[in-house]
């Protein structure tokens, strides 16, 4: 069958993300039109891409963001980098930093963090759709991420997205142009492998004026869950119908 891949929880301040992936899970069976969807494809669902940065931010620092590897300047220590900018495709290019004391650094190297590398070379067959989900914005976010140039596939691309944004409109779901670049991002090394379907996901709070930020209050976590699914089984829905899968 084909392959979807979840990959969830690469920022670790982004809670949000981690406590609704297991929905997809416990509802097998449970819902139909989620049941249905997951007996479409293989999922393949990475609840967790980031388990030492999530321990610290757990127990040290709540707003946490990168890895745990440790990076040495001229002067001190300065520990991890930014997950979902260590991938190979235009690494170290727009929107990247190289400081390793950097929220967005981008590490020493593209692939210099084992759980990138994990990643990487668990080789997943047939994989037709990826989603990388993260917080906050509200928005839907399509490769190429490093530049604005479109990739070949853009016009499907944004036939989805217009798909999925008509289901969420009454949720605040934004497609977005790139405003502020990133290279080396997942999606991107997505795109370049030749994957049809490639989304990012901001999740809730919009929250323009960062009232709660990364620290989402109890209320926002069935609607969370309850948009994301609708989006993740759109999404199987429209690639099982234009593709063929």
């Amino acid at each position: 069958r084909q392959s979807e891949t979840l990959s969830r929880h690469v920022f670790l301040r982004e809670i949000i993300v981690a406590v609704k992936v297991l929905d997809l899970v416990s509802q097998y069976g449970k819902d139909p039109a989620i049941t249905s969807s997951l007996n479409r494809f293989d999922w393949y669902i990475i609840p967790q891409v980031n388990p030492d940065g999530y321990e610290y931010s757990r127990v040290s620092d709540r707003l946490w963001r990168k890895t745990r590897s440790r990076n040495i300047t001229i002067n001190k220590w300065c520990v991890g980098a930014d997950a979902n900018r260590n991938w190979g495709h235009r690494w170290g290019e727009a929107g990247a930093n190289r400081s390793p004391c950097s929220n967005i650094y981008a590490g020493s190297r593209p692939f210099s963090e084992p759980e990138i590398v994990d990643l990487v070379t668990w080789q997943i067959p047939n994989l037709v759709i990826y989603i990388s989900l993260h917080s906050y914005g509200q928005l839907l976010l399509s490769p190429w991420g490093y530049t604005q140039a479109r990739p070949d596939n853009y016009a499907d691309q944004v036939a989805f997205l217009k798909h999925n944004c008509k289901l969420l409109d009454r949720l605040l779901y934004r497609k977005m142009n790139i405003t502020d670049p990133a290279s080396g991002t997942s999606i991107d090394y997505m795109q370049d492998r030749g994957v049809p379907y490639i989304f990012g996901v901001e999740l809730r709070p919009l929250d323009a004026y960062d009232t709660y930020a990364f620290s989402l209050p109890p209320n926002f976590i069935r609607p969370t869950g309850e948009e994301m699914l609708a989006g993740l089984i759109a999404l199987g829905d429209y690639a099982t119908v234009h593709k063929k899968l």
